[in-house]
């Protein structure tokens, strides 16, 4: 349930951005180069809701959460308890230069966050 839940609310995202744009929105970015295609902002975002959403579902607390995303290697939560989060984490978390894509990652976090009921 959790699984799906998190797909759902990727898609909406994407329904959603692509309500805003008026049909205007470009595809992502080539599939077929993660590192491309997750660095893509629309991709971004639905990622960014879908993790919030996953970690949410767990039963972790807003507090719980926010620790995660100051601190991802001292949280009591395992990266690894969203995907969506963990391929953020893997392809693009540096605690020595946080890169743009992950910056932003971040950014979509903390508003979903502070969105979600």
């Amino acid at each position: 349930v959790r699984t799906v839940k998190g797909i759902l609310t990727h898609e909406l995202t994407h329904v959603n951005q692509l309500d805003k744009s008026g049909d205007k929105m470009k595809p992502s970015s080539d599939a077929t180069n993660n590192t491309e295609y997750l660095s893509n902002v629309h991709e971004i975002m639905a990622h960014a809701n879908e993790a919030i959403v996953d970690l949410m579902s767990n039963d972790y607390t807003k507090d719980d959460v926010l620790q995660l995303l100051r601190n991802p290697k001292n949280s009591k939560i395992d990266a690894a308890e969203s995907n969506a989060f963990w391929k953020y984490w893997d392809y693009f978390y540096d605690p020595e230069e946080q890169n743009d894509t992950w910056k932003k990652f971040l950014k979509y976090c903390f508003q979903y966050l502070e969105e979600y009921d």
